[in-house]
């Protein structure tokens, strides 16, 4: 278990520090999925080019097979034993996704990953609040790192690193700007400036 630092002064460093461990492999996953996109685009390693490359169709065949993004449905299901009006949310929340799923363009997105994961061996999705609803940004595996690669599952990972370069507007947003919190937007904002 990773343990925070108690003192306040000591914070920035720690994160800094569980960033870097978790990003040590982004140049070799770099290298890795440079190669992969290459025989994507053009059939070869070096990316001079086939004569005919069918690489791409076939990765584009697969995930075609593997999600059709015209009948995104969702489900909520429950054990057999629960409450009857517990089902009745059940089935008022899988209208409620699949609605906002279609309203947001959200299953395109879906597609989108999937077949960057066919393409690069992995993709993720990140939900994020819009408003009232949902939005989904596909996040390239790239600018995401794990503290321990020999483990599968996110949620087993003690922690998980995304590396994302925010516009100056968006840093003010993502720390409060326009609340009652704007001081602190605004000295994060100062902080970042050139």
């Amino acid at each position: 278990m990773l343990r925070i630092p108690p003192r306040e002064e000591l914070l920035a460093d720690w994160i800094a520090e569980t960033a870097a461990e978790c990003m040590k492999s982004a140049s070799d996953r770099g290298r890795y999925y440079k190669l992969m996109q290459a025989y994507y685009d053009t059939g070869t390693p070096d990316g001079s080019g086939s004569y005919y490359n069918a690489v791409k169709p076939q990765i584009e065949r697969t995930s075609g097979y593997l999600y059709a993004s015209y009948d995104v449905r969702f489900r909520v299901s429950f054990p057999r034993n629960v409450n009857p009006a517990m089902l009745q949310y059940g089935l008022a929340a899988s209208d409620v996704l699949t609605d906002e799923y279609r309203r947001a363009d959200m299953d395109l997105a879906f597609g989108e990953s999937l077949r960057i994961a066919c393409i690069k061996g992995a993709a993720l999705l990140k939900h994020r609040p819009d408003g009232f609803g949902v939005a989904v940004d596909v996040v390239d595996p790239l600018s995401i790192g794990v503290m321990r690669e020999s483990i599968n599952d996110l949620e087993d990972q003690e922690a998980v690193c995304q590396i994302s370069y925010p516009t100056i507007s968006e840093l003010w947003t993502m720390a409060g700007g326009g609340t009652k919190d704007g001081d602190v937007a605004d000295k994060l904002v100062e902080r970042q400036r050139p």
